[in-house]
């Protein structure tokens, strides 16, 4: 795949434009000097074998603004596998937080099927393998600070001890 084409390849991943410029504005405020936001990390992240996984399991990313919000599915589009986020969650992490957030959910999409712990630990490999295991632990930290929903489980715990040792 050409760097053009996996570039394509990756905006097409993208269901809601808006959510590919929130990841491009993604960028850390006490890191200026640091041209690289959320896009830019996770478009490098991912190899073309992962692209092309995605597309080939019909993966879409999709954002929702709280308390509500519509993504028009194309017809033809009938069986995607979407995976949304909320901006205003994802706006209280970092950026690298925010691309490790997004690793571990297509985690989940590489190992389908998964139950219980082993289905999140599946799930934060897959986010460690492409170099973030500091940002998932820092942003599970960060979810339980914040008590923030689905952050509040024992499972995170035993995911942080577990990528701590």
């Amino acid at each position: 795949m050409t760097p053009e084409e996996k570039g394509e390849a990756f905006r097409n991943l993208f269901l809601v434009r808006d959510f590919g410029q929130f990841l491009n504005s993604k960028r850390n405020t006490t890191d200026l000097m640091d041209a690289q936001n959320s896009y830019s990390l996770l478009f490098n992240a991912l190899t073309d074998e992962d692209i092309e996984s995605l597309q080939n399991s019909n993966v879409k990313f999709g954002m929702i603004v709280a308390p509500a919000a519509q993504i028009l599915l194309p017809v033809q589009n009938t069986n995607i596998n979407l995976i949304c986020f909320e901006k205003h969650c994802l706006n209280l992490f970092d950026k690298s937080e925010v691309v490790a957030i997004i690793l571990h959910e297509i985690g989940h999409v590489f190992n389908p099927n998964q139950v219980g712990d082993l289905n999140e630990f599946l799930a934060d490999d897959y986010a460690v393998t492409r170099g973030y295991s500091n940002s998932i632990i820092s942003s599970l930290q960060r979810g339980i600070e914040l008590n923030l929903s689905g952050f509040n489980q024992d499972i995170n715990l035993r995911r942080i001890d577990r990528l701590q040792e």
